[in-house]
């Protein structure tokens, strides 16, 4: 491939020991690194327990699953490279993009031959299309409006956002949902900031501009590792701001990074609860033992992608993408956070929440 010299390429070859033969390459398009890293490691982590547990228990034709990561670094032109090689390749699924700001080099290989299975890219501009591509989360309307009912519903009316542009097609998108029904609940948006993870940029002055708007809540659609810096500052002011988060700012990294000051926030989530069920349950042992780290929402949507994509390929027997795609599509399927709807389009439809972080004293 042409690009491999720009890729981090992990050919996680799962299941240590396996002795079959016969293998099936899936790959992974992915931001390893980078300052948008937290998503894409979560989601390479646990797509690696989902193909050794399926290695483990399954096989499609008697062959293994072996996945090869490919980093894009949070870059659209690297994504669009990796896909354009995958199409010289044999494999039948990439999993990923990750971020919403890809969607451009996702639509622009609607007809390469493989399956595109995002496990977090919400843009509504994928919605309804007839291409090649599935996703496992629901687009950013959804948690907009949970949001909006959420802050209104806890009584403030007026509020602040900050976004993220580095990850604009997904940021964007959400406080413009966000603002609409808002309104819609009696609620002002008071300013807007823009800031850019990739840049530098002062937090102290961010701080001032938002607390000077005389904000009752702050909205975050930014990356955890830019909430957790931003909530610092606000903490050492002494502000009572209530704070919220989209569902990206749920990354593994906001605890450590934020401690004390990230306490309050209430932020949309999938992560389930541990006695939500024995699956996962299972996971989030697995990912402990193995990264030491507890999974949030993208590491249990790879999960759920890896694991629903596999079982489409084991029950069809093939590795035909369209074939793939018709065991998906216009049906429900269980998985590690609720069921999940998958439309004709290939469009999620699950059931989202709000609720607080719940990090202790």
């Amino acid at each position: 491939m042409k690009h491999t010299g720009l890729a981090l390429i992990l050919a996680v070859s799962l299941l240590t020991g396996c002795t079959r033969e016969k293998r099936v390459d899936v790959a992974a398009i992915l931001p390893i690194t980078g300052r948008l890293s937290h998503l894409g490691i979560e989601s390479r982590n646990a797509l690696s327990i989902a193909v050794d547990e399926f290695n483990r228990d399954s096989d499609v034709g008697g062959a293994r699953i072996v996945l090869s990561v490919f980093d894009n670094g949070g870059v659209p032109s690297q994504t669009a490279a990796h896909l354009q090689d995958l199409r010289e390749s044999d494999v039948p699924v990439v999993f990923g993009p990750a971020l919403s700001v890809m969607a451009d080099a996702v639509m622009d290989h609607e007809d390469a031959p493989y399956l595109i299975v995002s496990p977090t890219m919400t843009t509504s501009r994928l919605t309804g299309r007839e291409d090649n591509v599935i996703r496992m989360i629901p687009t950013n309307d959804v948690e907009s409006a949970l949001l909006a009912a959420r802050i209104t519903g806890d009584g403030h009316l007026k509020t602040a956002i900050i976004v993220d542009s580095s990850n604009s097609t997904y940021t964007y998108e959400v406080a413009e949902h966000f603002k609409r029904f808002y309104e819609d609940h009696g609620g002002v948006v008071v300013t807007t900031i823009v800031v850019s993870t990739v840049e530098e940029h002062d937090h102290i002055e961010i701080v001032n501009d938002i607390i000077d708007s005389d904000a009752a809540a702050l909205l975050f659609v930014v990356s955890s590792m830019e909430l957790a810096a931003i909530a610092q500052q606000i903490w050492k002011r002494g502000s009572d701001m209530a704070l919220y988060g989209s569902i990206w700012t749920d990354g593994s990294n906001l605890v450590p990074e934020g401690g004390r000051s990230v306490r309050g926030l209430s932020m949309v989530t999938l992560e389930p609860n541990r006695d939500a069920g024995e699956r996962a349950a299972s996971f989030a042992r697995e990912y402990e033992r193995r990264y030491g780290d507890t999974p949030r929402f993208g590491a249990y949507l790879a999960y759920d992608a890896a694991a629903i994509t596999l079982r489409a390929m084991e029950r069809t027997g093939s590795l035909n993408p369209e074939e793939i795609a018709a065991a998906i599509v216009g049906r429900s399927h269980e998985s590690i956070v609720g069921r999940v709807e998958i439309d004709r389009y290939g469009d999620a439809h699950r059931t989202l929440t709000v609720k607080p972080l719940g990090v202790g004293k």
